[in-house]
């Protein structure tokens, strides 16, 4: 049970979004008008399908008027006047979208939906269910009867196994990536395909990750803490084009997130699959998107960020599943970290790169934005996942090689 004045007096952000060139008349949220009315709303501006960037706003009573609105976007998102970014026209190319799933049925309705919904050529919707305990996910899939939509299940647990056994059942050429506990915009898979046609040598692209809500306090600290909201502008990774940050490309996140990404098929031929050691369902929890991230960089490929191929993914809504999960994202960091330390080519860089993940999360800044007296709790039991990490590794990668040898 949370405890503590700053989580008791938690209000709720109504989340949703409006077109720069449309605006309504006014923003009226559910409840309005009563006792349960939202006090503050966080809305994503777009021109057309292009994101522009995130807006706080006070409401009355659940409301905001046009001119109110109007002002939110104008100080908090300059760019937001000109012109409206078309969709990317012509056919698309098919795609194969993988989403592994363990023990999430409702969530997991939500996604396929989407994905089926979104604006699309060929397509088809790979469900792998990750070491279920029943049949619910099974039932699931034959229940929405699309011809679109095929069922796999994997009887080993981890989520990098399941999205390798994705790629292997994919028929396309280019496979795209998200989570069961995400909404995928209607742009999604059209703006991957842009991203994509940039150029031959672009063998991944990755996009961005928005909350769908932020109705409890351990979504919000989820959010100023580790959230993907924060990059609003289209751009390339590869060894001319760096990021921001010295570290690349291991510093954390830079490239991306394995909640929404893409790659072509060749790609995995040249920098190799997901490593089976690393992921949710292992020791190490968490890592697999980074170490495969950083593979394809340091590969010679193209990554391009696409922000406009976007999704909406579901934070933890309790304290019990946030504080699982911090430790996980420490224990993927070091974990990932200590895979590259051990074959060597970031052995100065490595360490940097750690102390750089433990410097985002705990300046003065981050601290004032998830202020709460859960935080350095949160936050200590990231850095004894970060501690654990490597040790983790040892054990998943022991794990993943008695599986192949019981196997061969």
């Amino acid at each position: 049970m949370l405890t503590g004045r700053a989580w008791r007096d938690f209000e709720p952000a109504w989340v949703g979004e409006v077109d720069s060139d449309a605006l309504p008349e006014r923003i009226v949220t559910p409840g309005a008008g009563t006792a349960r009315a939202y006090a503050r709303a966080r809305l994503l501006i777009r021109r057309g399908i292009e994101p522009l960037g995130l807006v706080e706003l006070a409401l009355d009573r659940g409301v905001a008027e046009a001119q109110t609105l109007a002002a939110a976007i104008s100080e908090q998102v300059p760019d937001s006047e000109g012109d409206a970014v078309p969709a990317g026209h012509g056919p698309l190319p098919p795609f194969s979208v993988v989403v592994c799933t363990h023990e999430r049925v409702a969530s997991l309705r939500a996604t396929i939906e989407s994905v089926l919904a979104a604006d699309q050529g060929a397509l088809e919707l790979l469900v792998v269910d990750s070491a279920p305990a029943g049949n619910a996910t099974r039932e699931l899939v034959e229940s929405i009867g699309d011809s679109r939509l095929r069922y796999r299940r994997e009887a080993i647990p981890g989520l990098s196994r399941a999205r390798n056994l994705g790629i292997a059942l994919a028929a396309s050429e280019l496979i795209a990536f998200t989570d069961d506990d995400v909404v995928v915009d209607r742009w999604w898979l059209r703006q991957l395909a842009v991203a994509f046609g940039r150029s031959p040598r672009v063998g991944a692209v990755t996009g961005l990750a928005l909350a769908v809500e932020l109705e409890t306090p351990a979504q919000a600290y989820f959010e100023a803490a580790v959230g993907w909201s924060s990059r609003f502008a289209a751009r390339v990774f590869d060894s001319e084009h760096r990021g921001a940050k010295a570290l690349f490309p291991y510093a954390a996140g830079e490239l991306g997130a394995g909640v929404n990404f893409a790659v072509r098929r060749a790609t995995f031929g040249r920098v190799g699959q997901f490593d089976e050691a690393l992921g949710a369902g292992t020791p190490a929890r968490g890592g697999e998107d980074l170490d495969f991230l950083a593979r394809v960089i340091l590969a010679g490929e193209t990554i391009a960020y696409e922000p406009s191929a976007l999704v909406w993914h579901r934070h933890r809504r309790d304290i019990s599943a946030l504080r699982a999960q911090m430790f996980g994202y420490g224990s993927g960091l070091s974990a990932y970290a200590f895979k590259h330390l051990l074959h060597g080519g970031a052995v100065r860089a490595l360490p940097g790169a750690a102390r750089a993940a433990l410097a985002d999360r705990l300046t003065p800044a981050a601290r004032v934005r998830v202020s709460s007296p859960r935080a350095p709790a949160l936050r200590a039991l990231e850095l004894a996942g970060l501690a654990c990490g490597p040790w983790l590794y040892r054990r998943g990668k022991s794990a993943a090689q008695g599986i192949k040898s019981a196997a061969g």
